[in-house]
């Protein structure tokens, strides 16, 4: 109806007299003229879309009607890119539709990219914790040179320090080839040490011993 009122003016006809105040659209009663149409996840319904290629079963659909028409210095109604499109629908109009469907095209698309980078956002927000431990529990097991020399000397400082090692090696040359060895396989000895450890109390004399 909306559409056949506008398609009746002037250059395409006019109105009868006792129309002119009652007509959707008119600048007395706006009331029923839709100034934006969409959905909670297409920001533009153009309205030549077929709406059940577009929409989801059950979902809303939001009218946005106007309540006061907006007039320029002119007094000539100045209507959303919506109305425009919907019902200025003269030749003469065809170049202004095109150019607002390009720009609500462009609105869409920098929404869904919004809207895509805000899901992200939460899905990291809500993997956080995760990551923080992750991070946590990998740290434990990247390689730090620093810690990995500290650490190093203290153990073997402890070694030399307990006695044990001269009396079951007193050649200082074997002592530094084991210092060496030592050096070179600390980590991978330790990891050994841990496993076995924690098989048989046994081993850990062993090891302790060594």
């Amino acid at each position: 109806m909306a559409a056949q009122r506008y398609a009746m003016l002037i250059p395409n006809g006019r109105l009868r007299n006792r129309e002119q105040d009652t007509y959707i659209g008119s600048l007395t009663k706006p009331q029923l003229l839709p100034k934006h149409v969409y959905t909670d996840d297409i920001p533009f319904l153009h309205p030549d879309y077929v709406l059940n290629e577009k929409l989801k079963n059950g979902e809303t659909v939001h009218v946005e009607l106007y309540h006061d028409l907006p007039v320029n210095e002119y007094d000539t109604p100045i209507y959303s890119p919506f109305a425009c499109i919907a019902f200025a629908v003269s030749d003469s109009k065809a170049e202004l539709r095109q150019k607002l469907t390009i720009e609500k095209q462009q609105e869409t698309k920098d929404f869904y990219e919004i809207r895509a980078k805000q899901k992200e956002e939460q899905r990291i927000a809500s993997n956080r914790p995760k990551l923080q431990k992750m991070r946590n529990i990998l740290m434990e097991q990247l390689r730090d040179e620093n810690i990995l020399t500290t650490t190093l000397t203290n153990v073997w400082t402890s070694i030399f320090n307990s006695g044990v090692l001269d009396a079951l090696v007193p050649s200082s040359n074997e002592q530094s080839k084991i210092k060496q060895f030592f050096t070179t396989y600390y980590e991978e000895i330790s990891q050994m040490y841990k496993y076995y450890s924690a098989v048989n109390r046994y081993v850990i004399c062993e090891c302790s011993i060594f």
